[in-house]
């Protein structure tokens, strides 16, 4: 049988453990109720925080839509601008291209006209030295004056010629 000792160590122990058992009894319990509301009001905010979060990812995902429409918007009409651009750039430069041709053509028409007029300026002025010079070993100075001025007065009325004065076309030759 058993030993009177382990029969009493057994019951000792019995009674201790009940006594230890009894008076942490209600404070055991306080703090597993403590736990679980503890544990509770976490998964209630982790809840509250995943509904949060999800209604803001559906937020940003509308938003994220939204912005992806007005920069395919911003795009399309960009592309319009530039094609009008481009467009009016070409307009223009063929414009002034145009004004170029017409301005270098004006130019090169002034050019020719007025090296013309001074071929002819030169040719006269070479014509009337080479009268004069054959004049002055044939004639007196009295018939040198009268051909001088009828030349002078051929010359203010020539249509082809500069007009030109009498009195300067005169000191020019002396």
């Amino acid at each position: 049988m058993i030993s009177l000792g382990i029969l009493f160590s057994f019951i000792s122990l019995t009674i201790l453990s009940w006594i230890i058992f009894s008076s942490t009894k209600a404070p055991f319990l306080r703090m597993l109720k403590t736990r679980r509301t503890n544990i509770k009001e976490t998964i209630h905010q982790s809840r509250r925080a995943l509904n949060d979060a999800k209604n803001m990812c559906v937020t940003f995902r509308d938003k994220l839509t939204g912005v992806e429409k007005e920069r395919s918007s911003m795009v399309s009409q960009m592309k319009i601008d530039l094609q009008k651009m481009r467009e009016r750039m070409i307009q223009d430069a063929n414009d002034l291209g145009g004004n170029i041709r017409v301005t270098a053509k004006r130019t090169s028409e002034q050019e020719f006209r007025a090296a013309k007029a001074r071929l002819r300026w030169q040719i006269a002025s070479a014509a009337i030295n080479l009268a004069r010079e054959k004049l002055e070993k044939h004639l007196t100075k009295d018939d040198d004056f009268g051909l001088q001025e009828e030349t002078l007065t051929n010359l203010e009325q020539s249509k082809y010629g500069k007009s030109i004065t009498s009195e300067a076309l005169r000191e020019s030759i002396i």
